[in-house]
Order: structure tokens, then C-alpha cells, then sequence
């Protein structure tokens, strides 16, 4: 594997908003939180390899995507 992408969106509004991408952009992997203004908050991986990070990032938006969205949603709200 030499690069990869795994991103939630929500449909809010008649459109789709990204909330969370995991990404090797940059050179590195990465998490990429997504703020309802459109500020992204860039966190590293501390992973052995991209294939442990590609894991990682698919089992933590299939466990947490309700959390990411409730967040991203209250967001909008301020």
C-alpha cells in the first residue's frame, strides 16, 4: 500500500459535509477532524505501517461515527 483515504460525511442540509478523514496527504498518516466552519485540526498516527493505520482508521469511524456527527452537529450550533 503506498497511500489511502478513509472519510465520514454526514447529509446535513440537502448536502454532504466531510467530518473525519484519514489520510497519508502530506507524507504521513493522519486524521483530519473537520470543523463545521471549515478549520481542520491535522492529528498524526502513531502507527507501525499504513496498513495498521488504514485499520485503525476504518474501525475508529465504523465504532464512532454517531460521536463524530453529534459533535460536527453541535458545532453548527454556536
Amino acid at each position: 500500500m503506498v497511500k489511502f483515504v478513509v472519510q465520514y460525511e454526514t447529509y446535513l442540509e440537502g448536502t454532504w459535509q466531510p467530518v473525519m478523514r484519514y489520510d497519508t496527504a502530506h507524507g504521513f498518516p493522519h486524521m483530519d477532524k473537520v470543523c463545521p466552519d471549515g478549520t481542520v485540526e491535522k492529528i498524526p498516527l502513531l502507527t507501525a505501517d499504513l496498513a495498521e493505520a488504514l485499520t485503525v482508521a476504518d474501525r475508529d469511524i465504523e465504532e464512532n461515527w454517531e460521536r463524530y456527527k453529534a459533535g460536527y452537529v453541535r458545532g453548527r450550533r454556536l
